[in-house]
């Protein structure tokens, strides 16, 4: 059973939930590709909106508006709308269907004949647990643990990809607990090791912040390289584990590995790429994320790593055409949402970050996203509400500025784990120590953030702790000494022709 069917002139890959054609490339949202399912698996029949609510959303009634919104976005990623549509057709006041031939496996699929198995499932292997197992948590791990075998694991694995392809909340966790039931069923299959380090560090790094969760994926990710140097995979997810931890210039060279052993790993390569901008090594970063795009596409975080790193140049035109892309792209992911308002807030445009929040749903909403709530709180003067998210969304570092801002005085400037030379945890303890009143803990820990790569002067300027620094000679000192390291990386961008004809592309 494949992975990637054709609907009509598109190619789409079930595990990855990329669609080709037409010069057009897309990564479909979770419900987006639900739905798209229910439509194939029932092509070329009539879909009521009573299926698809069941079948997609898991619910007995979905509001026609939610629907048709879902059925429009689905049609945006195919190039289409209600007037022109050729994929996507609507039988009015009974449903929907396709109107495309649906092929697999290079055969086009019989009319009337089940192309997945079970309803509306997915057939087994491609990209899911079937309608009803897709929006319930996992049976209880230990119930489950002992009843897989060997034969089962690879199984397993699929399953777990698949959820993975998806970048969601819920996906990952009941990843998680596949890959444990695969890696207890086959404890010495490196793939599945790999597989878990994956999960484990997505979950922390994207979801929560469990810092139990990556040490173990570290251990599953050396354990893999030891048992196969040359596994590329392995090293990327090595590379994932310790950037989870803050060790950057580890994780960097994990990831360097990866790509070099597997030159087609556009991931090692976005990935590395992100860690090159986390340096202030903007240049670096986004010739690796073209030739990632280039390569194959990259993950869906390539566009909005180009955006950020267009912004900390001052190009913001330009950055805002990259992120509109990454939106376009991923229009409901909590992970590209983040990065979006991370923009805005770093701009000062806290009624845009705001207004993108309030139209998020509030049941997906991570515990990044509520810490950022919680942000525009505070800048607004609202110190309860801020506290009121940090509490929420168990954000540590920011409970702790408020803490030292009540007390008077800070606590230990502590980065987190050994090694972690992540720059923002240094811009939080500078936060933590004006908000105390100890200017000269603040720039000390500043000048720190900017030694490890930190180059986003205007995060500073609008941060609300820190303006009582603002008439400190050392904060213009802080400022000019950015925008030296800022010039010389615009100037590498602009010396490269080719770079930068790449990324002009977008606005063409």
């Amino acid at each position: 059973m494949t992975d990637r069917i054709r609907l009509g002139d598109f190619d789409l890959n079930w595990a990855t939930a990329e669609l080709r054609g037409q010069g057009r490339r897309s990564v479909l949202p979770e419900l987006s590709l639900s739905v798209l399912r229910v439509l194939v698996d029932h092509a070329p029949d009539l879909v009521s909106a009573e299926r698809l609510a069941r079948d997609a959303w898991g619910q007995r009634v979905v509001s026609e508006d939610t629907l048709a919104q879902r059925i429009k976005l689905l049609r945006q990623a195919f190039g289409e709308s209600a007037q022109d549509a050729r994929v996507i057709l609507t039988v009015r006041g009974k449903g929907y269907r396709l109107g495309v031939p649906v092929a697999q496996g290079g055969g086009l699929r019989l009319p009337g004949r089940p192309f997945l198995i079970g309803g509306a499932a997915l057939a087994l292997g491609l990209a899911g647990f079937g309608a009803v197992a897709f929006f319930r948590a996992p049976p209880p791990e230990s119930a489950r643990l002992s009843e897989q075998t060997p034969a089962e694991a690879d199984l397993l694995l699929m399953r777990a990809r698949s959820q993975m392809a998806l970048h969601r909340p819920q996906e990952t966790l009941r990843a998680v607990a596949l890959l444990r039931e695969a890696r207890a069923a086959a404890p010495d299959r490196a793939d599945i090791a790999t597989a878990l380090s994956v999960a484990l560090s997505t979950e922390v790094t994207k979801f929560s912040n469990d810092p139990d969760l990556v040490t173990e994926a570290e251990t599953l990710a050396r354990w893999a390289t030891e048992q196969d140097p040359a596994n590329s995979g392995a090293w990327s997810a090595l590379g994932y584990a310790l950037d989870g931890q803050g060790r950057v210039s580890e994780a960097l060279a994990a990831y360097q590995q990866a790509y070099l052993l597997n030159p087609d790993d556009v991931y090692a390569m976005s990935s590395a790429a992100y860690l090159l901008g986390v340096r202030g090594r903007l240049y670096d970063a986004l010739a690796l994320d073209m030739r990632a795009l280039q390569a194959g596409g990259g993950p869906i975080y390539t566009e909005l790593q180009i955006a950020a790193a267009l912004n900390l140049l001052g190009e913001r035109a330009l950055s805002d055409l990259w992120l509109e892309r990454a939106l376009r792209l991923n229009p409901d992911h909590p992970v590209i949402l983040r990065g979006a308002v991370e923009l805005d807030l770093s701009r000062g445009e806290d009624a845009r970050a705001a207004d993108r929040l309030a139209a998020f749903p509030a049941d997906d909403m991570t515990p990044d996203l509520i810490t950022q709530t919680g942000w525009i709180a505070l800048r607004r003067g609202d110190v309860a509400g801020a506290r009121a998210s940090f509490e929420a969304s168990g954000a540590g570092w920011e409970r702790a500025i408020l803490a030292a801002a009540d007390a008077g005085a800070a606590g230990p400037p502590d980065y987190g784990r050994p090694g972690d030379t992540w720059p923002a945890g240094r811009v939080r303890a500078a936060e933590m120590a004006a908000a105390a009143g100890d200017a000269a803990s603040a720039f000390s820990r500043l000048n720190e953030a900017v030694d490890l790569g930190w180059r986003d002067w205007d995060a500073l300027e609008h941060s609300p702790v820190l303006p009582v620094l603002h008439a400190d000679p050392r904060w213009r000192a802080l400022g000019a000494r950015i925008e030296r390291e800022i010039a010389a990386q615009r100037a590498l961008v602009d010396a490269d022709a080719e770079l930068r004809a790449l990324l002009d592309s977008v606005a063409q």
